[in-house]
């Protein structure tokens, strides 16, 4: 009788084990899954923030075209203004500080692409601040029409662009 205890002890024994393996193994898949899954919601969140940066940079008050107070055109900066605006960023902390709160850890490039007038730099890095250690780095374009107002005729003044956001993590 002694022995036939030992027996359907080790029975149990043995299904308990099994049983407890399966559930270690089922627990490292779903944690494998669930990992896969919390870096592509991190992904997506990144590419939101890329792109609300993005357009917050595009449709800047201070670097966009203007005529007599009013907006002229969509998706239009000055070449000017942006480089004026560059200069403050670089010049006051107070302003990168005020700034930091909407475009946070990102680099906003403007770029001439066509005409390229020589008189102008080719890019214009409007606003850099990448952390010390990058994780990911998703970049965005949006295109845009550079305005140069110093030239008198209103065809030539104007140029293609592209409006890069390198947003980090």
């Amino acid at each position: 009788m002694n022995h036939k205890a030992q027996i359907k002890m080790g029975e149990t024994l043995g299904v308990l084990i099994v049983f407890f393996l399966i559930v270690g193994i089922s627990i490292g898949f779903y944690t494998m899954i669930q990992k896969d899954s919390i870096k592509t919601r991190a992904r997506e969140q990144l590419e939101k923030e890329t792109i609300r940066i993005a357009l917050k940079a595009a449709h800047l008050q201070e670097i966009t075209c203007t005529q007599d107070r009013d907006i002229e055109e969509v998706n239009c900066i000055d070449w000017y203004k942006a480089t004026s605006f560059k200069q403050v960023i670089e010049s006051d902390q107070q302003a990168f500080l005020f700034y930091e709160a909407d475009f946070r850890s990102s680099k906003i490039t403007l770029q001439q692409v066509y005409p390229v007038d020589p008189a102008l730099p080719l890019t214009l890095d409007l606003y850099s601040n990448p952390p010390k250690h990058v994780a990911n780095r998703i970049q965005t374009a949006i295109p845009v029409v550079i305005r140069d107002p110093t030239i008198a005729n209103a065809l030539q003044q104007k140029s293609i662009g592209l409006l890069f956001v390198e947003v980090y993590s």
